[in-house]
């Protein structure tokens, strides 16, 4: 999903507004622009166009660089400069970060692989790609990143289907549909990690208490899968059908899927050791 920055739909924008950039990501990005910053010919006119790219994107007053009858600048700007400097990154939402930096890509204050591998390294589905004379941002897909994550774990192929599946009904907001998928991944694990072909063809609770003796996942995260195998079953448009609208809104959907994609790493990672 690729978008130009300041024409984001409002469904892009929501998406934004779910990622997480990280204090230590915001850290590295701080480090990275004074570099740049300090090997300039002027720092304190990088500093300037630094915070004041930040005020920009935060509606917040411009603050005007005056030199003295001499050409020089008071120790006191060279201070506020600095020290707002540290607030550009770590003092923005999301959505105000993000603009920044392809602000500050653009004026030469961030360069490019830098930004994206400290995001990458950080887990941020958010890319940066060089699109003539602008910064486009890149938000990865949920499902291409449960993808290409599962890939190099090696886990069942059923399991990216699964994963696939409730990254793309939760971008088309149909979160009885990740309540449904949610179950079907919690079934497939644990069908995989008992190893029985006996229980191939039947329901998750008939097995639920072989899986808890071979699972390595802790007491509370076993009955959180099957609270959701029960919900899954009482829900409308979940488990069955219905006339009733489903009591299973946006956040709920969220919190379960990030909390089975982690059931699925911890289940994964513990197995290998």
């Amino acid at each position: 999903m690729s978008c130009q920055l300041r024409t984001f739909l409002n469904e892009q924008l929501e998406l934004l507004e779910q990622e997480v950039i990280s204090t230590d990501a915001r850290v590295l990005l701080t480090r990275h622009a004074r570099q740049i910053a300090d090997a300039s010919h002027e720092p304190i006119y990088s500093y300037a166009q630094i915070v004041n790219t930040a005020k920009q994107n935060r509606h917040e007053p411009i603050y005007l660089l005056e030199c003295d009858d001499m050409g020089d600048y008071m120790a006191q700007e060279h201070a506020y400069f600095q020290s707002s400097f540290f607030l550009v990154f770590r003092g923005s939402s999301t959505i105000q970060l993000v603009q920044i930096i392809a602000d500050l890509l653009y004026n030469g204050s961030l360069q490019l692989d830098v930004v994206n591998q400290i995001l990458e390294e950080d887990r941020s589905k958010i890319r940066y790609v060089e699109s003539g004379e602008v910064y486009v941002v890149e938000l990865l897909d949920t499902f291409e990143e449960s993808e290409q994550e599962l890939s190099s774990q090696g886990n069942h192929p059923n399991l990216k289907i699964l994963l696939e599946r409730m990254g793309l009904l939760l971008l088309k907001e149909d979160y009885s549909g990740v309540l449904h998928t949610s179950a079907s991944i919690f079934e497939t694990i644990s069908k995989d990690i008992i190893g029985n072909p006996k229980i191939e063809n039947q329901p998750f609770g008939s097995f639920f208490n072989a899986y808890i003796k071979k699972s390595k996942l802790p007491t509370a995260l076993l009955d959180y899968a099957k609270e959701i195998y029960r919900k899954r079953n009482i829900t409308p448009g979940a488990g069955h059908g219905g006339t009733q609208l489903a009591d299973f809104h946006k956040e709920d959907a969220v919190i379960i899927a990030e909390i089975t994609k982690a059931c699925l790493r911890i289940e994964d990672q513990l197995r290998k050791n």
